[in-house]
């Protein structure tokens, strides 16, 4: 008798652990999926917003002229810096036109340098750590010169365009 209830309960066990184990482990995964999206979507959006931000740093020279010089000189020591005309530039991260710069004089004798164009490559954008790098540079430079550089803020806006498989973002 005890043998035909341990047979029984371990044929209970056998046929109802896998079917209780079918509807948990369901129910589990689906929470484990629905976290791991929303983290992967986070972490992309931190990734995506630091990168708009860097890239979004431009500078505003109250001497156009002076400011010119400490550009050119800070741009012709950087090898990622290629000269595309009189007043723009690309920064190379993978392809040499990943970020195009332009320089602008306005009406008062100042000029600034800004981000025109960035291009996303794997889904980021690519450039933010070497444009920052270059900025800092430039307003050392600048200071050492006796002449301001002030940093400005305009956010790059994501377009339908795209460029070897990424968005192209551009000045707003």
């Amino acid at each position: 008798m005890d043998q035909t209830i341990g047979s029984y309960l371990l044929l209970a066990f056998v046929v109802i652990v896998p079917i209780v184990w079918f509807f948990v482990r369901r129910r589990v995964m689906a929470k484990v999926r629905s976290a791991g999206a929303q983290s992967g979507v986070n972490l992309e959006h931190r990734i995506t917003a630091g990168e708009v931000g860097k890239l979004s740093t431009r500078l505003r020279f109250t001497d156009g002229a002076a400011g010119r010089r400490i550009v050119d000189e800070v741009f012709s020591a950087s090898k990622d810096i290629t000269v595309t005309g009189p007043a723009s530039w690309t920064l190379r991260h993978v392809n040499p036109d990943d970020v195009a710069l332009s320089w602008t004089v306005d009406a008062d004798g100042g000029a600034v340098l800004r981000v025109e164009r960035a291009r996303e490559m794997l889904g980021q954008l690519v450039g933010g750590r070497v444009w920052t790098k270059l900025v800092a540079r430039i307003e050392a430079a600048s200071t050492a010169g006796g002449f301001s550089a002030v940093r400005e803020s305009v956010p790059l806006v994501a377009t339908a365009e795209l460029a070897d498989g990424g968005r192209v973002w551009v000045a707003g």
